[in-house]
C-alpha cells in the first residue's frame, strides 16, 4: 500500500511538472511563429499515437520516424525563443540582487551615476517626443551583444542629453537605426536590431516598433521608442510593448536596468 502511494505522488508530481513546464511554454511562445509550430507538432505526435492506438502500424512508423528528428527541428526553430529563456533563468531576481550587493560594495557613486543617465536619457527622449522625433534606445544588461552592435557605428561615448538629440536629429546620418547604451556608456549608434516575429503585436506599429520589440526577445534588454507620427513614448521589454508610458515610468525601468 505504500508503495502504491508512492508510485501515485510521483505520477502527481510528475502531472504537477508537466503542466508548469506547459505554462512556461505557453507564456513564453504565445503570439510567436514559433508557438503555431510547437503547436503542430504536439498535433502531429498525438496523432502518431492515435494511430499506433488503432493498428495503423505503417503510419505510425513513419509518424515515428519524423518525430527522431523533432527535437533537432525544434532547437533550429525555437533558437530565439530558447535562448530568451535561458536568460531569463539566469537573469532571475537572485542573480539581480548578488549584482546589486556587488554594484553597492565596489562602486560607491553608483547612485549618483544612475542618477545622471537617468536625468540626460529621459531629458533627451522628453525633447525628441515634443518634436516628434522618431528614435530607438536600447539598454542591453551585462552580456556581450557585439552582433547588434556591430551593425552599428561605434561611439563609446559619455550619455549626455545633446548628444542623443543630435544623433536622432533628422539631418544626422546616423539617426536611422538605433542607439545601445550598455555599461553606462553609448557604445554605438545606427544600429540595426532583429525584426519581432510576433503575431499579436498591433497591426498599426511600423518597423521601428516591431524592431524594439525584437531585440528585447533575442536580449536583456528595454527599448525606449519614440513615434515620429505622434510623438508617443513606447517601452518594450521581455517581447512585450507598452505605449504611452510617463516619464516617471520610464525614470523608473532604466533605473532597474541599471541596477541588473
Amino acid at each position: 500500500m505504500v508503495l502504491l502511494n508512492t508510485f501515485e505522488l510521483l505520477n502527481l508530481i510528475e502531472i504537477i511538472i508537466l503542466v508548469i513546464v506547459g505554462i512556461l511554454i505557453y507564456r513564453y511562445f504565445k503570439g510567436s511563429v514559433a508557438f503555431y509550430i510547437l503547436f503542430g507538432l504536439m498535433f502531429v505526435y498525438l496523432f502518431s499515437l492515435f494511430l499506433s492506438y488503432v493498428g495503423f502500424n505503417m503510419l505510425s512508423k513513419l509518424f515515428d520516424e519524423f518525430s527522431k528528428y523533432g527535437f533537432i527541428a525544434i532547437l533550429i526553430i525555437f533558437q530565439p525563443e530558447l535562448r530568451n529563456i535561458l536568460m531569463s533563468i539566469g537573469n532571475n531576481r537572485f542573480s539581480r540582487q548578488i549584482r546589486k550587493i556587488r554594484n553597492s560594495i565596489f562602486e560607491s557613486d553608483l547612485s549618483y551615476k544612475n542618477q545622471t543617465i537617468i536625468d540626460n536619457v529621459s531629458e533627451a527622449v522628453q525633447f525628441l517626443s515634443e518634436n516628434k522625433i522618431g528614435a530607438i534606445i536600447v539598454f542591453f544588461e551585462m552580456g556581450d551583444y557585439s552582433n547588434i552592435i556591430n551593425t552599428g557605428i561605434t561611439i563609446n561615448g559619455k550619455i549626455s542629453s545633446k548628444l542623443i538629440e543630435s544623433i536622432f536629429v533628422k539631418e544626422s546620418p546616423l539617426h536611422d537605426g538605433a542607439i545601445i547604451i550598455q555599461s553606462r556608456e553609448i557604445k554605438a549608434a545606427s544600429c540595426v536590431l532583429p525584426i519581432s516575429q510576433k503575431l499579436d503585436l498591433p497591426e498599426r506599429i511600423g518597423l521601428r516598433h516591431k524592431s524594439a520589440v525584437g531585440v528585447t526577445e533575442v536580449a536583456n534588454a528595454i527599448s525606449i521608442i519614440v513615434s515620429e507620427t505622434t510623438g508617443i513614448i513606447s517601452l518594450a521589454r521581455e517581447g512585450h510593448l507598452e505605449s504611452g508610458i510617463s516619464m516617471e515610468e520610464l525614470s523608473k525601468q532604466i533605473d532597474n536596468i541599471l541596477n541588473a
